[in-house]
């Protein structure tokens, strides 16, 4: 699959990564410049590093799929970074950089508290590092199913990359690798979505378009209105407060002053805007070159996720991929490197420095260096034991954990850069209230009726799989216990393994299996077929009617419960999928009732869903719940109220960076910068010497030329730099 040109590509990558660690490590002087860059930082190195940190493996992988299976909805969750972006640039990112401080959690302190800066910094270490280690246990799982690689060696590998890169340079060697990574994914990007376009199969933009499944263009076929609209408002009001609060402060703490902070706030919603573009072509061409990627890939857990890898597989010359595979590897480093650096900023100064007194700037920064390292350790770690771990799917249930205080978190530090007069504890109040409101609307409970039907039962005393013909669906039990419920001769239930429940083949959305105290062939005379469970039916209900199906009665047909009947499972027809009958507060059915849709939901609608609702739900009732706080502001005291003073003056007040910082490293971060784009420019441009039809070496020269045009470009500005800076510092001598 891999050639040894595409192994030279990436092994020169994880080269030039850790060569970053050391030609960075002389830029930190203390623990300011450490995890902040000294507040030096031009725009399009700071610009550069948003993006790619909102950016991750994901694009390539669990994005990919959505494009290959959705088309063009999914884009929309990249406009909605974009925008989030844009209202850094418009308000949010000014005010960050004045802020003044070195880590992001400090600016809690200043706005509610020691004690929530506790709270908020204990909330956020230990989730993230898990996190990190659940990115880098996927990027290793689809790399060693896609690509052979082995599992623990790529766990390894690129953790080891990132401590070095962290704790070697901090976050000089982070920002610069994640520009210099933003380059290269943009390159192979850009040559990939076109020579995708120009396979003989796909036949250019107007090709895909119109070979392309209708629904790729046309979202009304993906799902119900209503859900398309609540799932894009959703998507935008996640982004908004995910990208504008002061846990993501971080990013513009690196810049000079306001304005470069806002530069680069509008170069990254840019380049959100103009990555999906190029990114989601070749998974949605992947569906015009095959149908079946499980067929392609029959060792990957969901074979969609490789709609974009296979598609580069297609057209993309010999060494190439290999720098494709670099940019999945960035989009992971990037994500994994910052987070390591915040997370040590945010133990070193909203911790450690409190309970060590006076700690001098030095001390700071070889502990800073110390929790880098020891972070990035705990992070492999995790991987590794996720990688071990049998039975037990980590990732929902991280995501779920994720789901249910994630907003609750930012709320707070979203309103509080906009509203001053709020108690102390409205930070961490509206946390707690929000993390209340998630665990009541995402906990289930069993029903003990749904419309008139008795429902539930001991969910693991039946086994059910589906299997699927041309023709017809039947679920068939393989494994049965008795029931915990008896009917009739007060007898407990059992169906013998090998009983067989027949469904339409087209059904979509949930339902339910249920068992019905008389045989099916006398109470539905002529309605159900003759080799139909005798007393198991597939049901489900719209409104306050109950219909069932088999291969007899095609579709969905009415009918009416009598006593006795009882719900057994749930079931998802669509991917043949059981559960015990549950509900919550915001279970799917009661939506659909409430629009009048007359159709289950699908479980992609579902899944939608639940994602929307608890989004909107926090948002709402954590900002009305921080808001509230406010009557209670009149009573904090004057110790409160004067450190709020003082910190919304200090967003307030422009940066005097010649007053405040000294002088700058313009030049030298730009001649930097440029001389290592313009290496690995001149490596990617060598590589069209690789044995390569004609098309293919002029991607090879098309990549390096635009990784070493950028390079030339900033050695060329650097010059321009450090003539400024020199009359910069005779007029600051003749003062």
């Amino acid at each position: 699959m891999l050639t040894i040109y595409d192994y030279v590509a990436i092994a020169f990558f994880f080269l030039f990564m850790l060569a970053l660690g050391p030609i960075f490590k002389r830029y930190s002087e203390d623990d300011s410049d450490f995890f902040r860059g000294g507040g030096q930082m031009l725009w399009w190195m700071v610009g550069g590093s948003a993006f790619m940190c909102q950016f991750s493996a994901w694009t390539f992988t669990g994005a990919a799929s959505k494009a290959y299976q959705d088309g063009t909805l999914v884009a929309l969750l990249f406009f909605a970074n974009a925008f989030g972006f844009f209202v850094n640039y418009l308000w949010f990112a000014p005010r960050f950089r004045r802020m003044r401080i070195v880590s992001p959690i400090e600016g809690v302190r200043e706005r509610f508290g020691p004690a929530n800066e506790q709270i908020f910094t204990w909330l956020q270490i230990p989730m993230s590092l898990v996190y990190a280690g659940i990115w880098l246990n996927g990027l290793a799982v689809f790399a060693t199913a896609v690509f052979g690689f082995g599992m623990t060696e790529t766990i390894w590998v690129v953790g080891i990359v990132v401590i070095i890169l962290s704790v070697a340079g901090g976050s000089w060697a982070i920002c610069a690798g994640d520009f210099v990574q933003l380059l290269i994914l943009m390159a192979v990007s850009i040559a990939t979505a076109f020579m995708v376009l120009g396979h003989s199969d796909i036949g250019g933009v107007s090709g895909l378009i119109n070979k392309v499944p209708s629904h790729h263009f046309n979202w009304s076929e993906v799902a119900q209105y209503e859900i398309i609209l609540f799932w894009i408002v959703g998507t935008f009001v996640h982004k908004f407060v995910n990208l504008n609060n002061m846990q993501d402060s971080y990013r513009y703490l690196n810049v000079k002053d306001e304005r470069q902070a806002r530069k680069a706030a509008l170069l990254a919603a840019v380049l959100m805007l103009i990555g999906p573009v190029i990114w989601f072509i070749p998974p949605m061409a992947a569906s015009v070159f095959t149908s079946d990627l499980a067929a392609e890939f029959p060792g990957v857990k969901n074979p969609n996720d490789t709609a974009y890898i296979f598609a580069a597989m297609k057209v993309l010359p010999a060494g190439m991929m290999g720098l494709l595979v670099c940019g999945l590897f960035a989009a992971t480093i990037s994500s994994m490197d910052s987070g390591l650096n915040r997370n040590a900023g945010i133990f070193v100064r909203s911790f450690y420095q409190r309970v060590v007194k006076e700690p001098s700037s030095k001390h700071l920064l070889l502990v800073g260096r110390i929790a880098s390292g020891l972070f990035g350790l705990l992070i492999i770690l995790v991987a590794a034991f996720i990688n071990e771990l049998k039975g037990i799917d980590l990732f929902d249930a991280m995501m779920l954990f994720g789901s249910m205080i994630a907003i609750p978190y930012a709320i707070p530090l979203l309103w509080g850069i906009v509203y001053k007069k709020t108690p102390q504890w409205s930070g961490w109040s509206t946390i707690l209230i929000g993390f209340l409101i998630s665990f009541a609307i995402s906990y289930r409970f069993t029903p003990t009726e749904i419309d008139g039907v008795d429902a539930g039962y001991d969910s693991g005393a039946i086994v059910v799989k589906l299997n699927q013909s041309q023709v017809s669906s039947e679920f068939e039990i393989t494994e049965s216990e008795k029931f915990d419920f008896v009917v009739g001769n007060d007898q407990p239930i059992f169906f013998e393994p090998g009983t067989k429940i027949f469904v339409d083949n087209d059904l979509r959305g949930s339902g339910y299996l249920m068992y019905s105290p008389e045989v099916l062939q006398d109470r539905l005379v002529d309605r159900v077929g003759d080799d139909s469970a005798g007393n198991l039916l597939a049901v489900r209900s719209i409104g306050s009617s109950w219909q069932f199906t088999n291969v007899k009665e095609q579709g969905w047909t009415n009918f009416s419960p009598i006593v006795g009947d009882r719900l057994l499972m749930q079931v998802d027809f669509e991917n043949g999928k059981t559960a015990a009958v549950s509900k919550n507060l915001i279970d799917p059915e009661w939506f659909g009732r409430y629009f009048g849709n007359q159709n289950t939901m699908s479980s992609r609608e579902t899944k939608d869903y639940l994602y929307f609702t608890p989004v909107f739900v926090n948002v709402l009732v954590c900002t009305l719940w921080f808001f509230f706080t406010a009557l209670f502001y009149k009573s904090s005291s004057a110790v409160h109220k004067q450190r709020v003073d003082k910190f919304f003056e200090a967003m307030r007040t422009p940066i005097d960076f010649e007053r405040e910082i000294g002088a700058g490293k313009d030049s030298v971060q730009s001649k930097t910068l440029g001389i290592l784009c313009l290496i690995y420019g001149g490596f990617v441009t060598l590589m069209a010497l690789v044995p390569n039809p004609m098309s293919g070496r002029l991607a090879f020269l098309f990549c390096g030329g635009l990784i070493g045009g950028v390079g030339w470009l900033l050695y060329r500005a650097s010059k321009k730099s450090a003539v400024a800076e020199v009359d910069s510092t005779s007029d600051l001598s003749e003062k």
